[in-house]
């Protein structure tokens, strides 16, 4: 299965390594998969670029085991600590 949408940048900050995540459930609720994807390029404020992403490596569920999904979009976010 594929995944096509379109991400917006609604900050007024560039978006660097910009991950777009969709979570997938079942009818009860349960998580049937997680998939993403990382934007090629930078993701400037207020604009919008198209994605694509692919269920292809998972092969324990069919389409129709989908009920409901989440999707969302975070820049990289680096946490060090010494």
């Amino acid at each position: 299965m594929k995944i096509l949408g379109r991400v917006e940048n609604n900050t007024s900050k560039k978006g660097t390594l910009v991950y777009v995540v969709a979570n997938l459930f079942d009818a009860d609720g349960k998580l049937i998969c997680c998939v993403y994807t990382i934007l090629e390029n930078d993701l400037s404020a207020g604009s919008k670029v198209g994605f694509e992403m692919s269920t292809y490596s998972y092969t324990n569920f069919a389409i129709d085991d989908i009920a409901s999904y989440e999707v969302y979009a975070y820049p990289t976010q680096f946490n060090y600590s010494w």
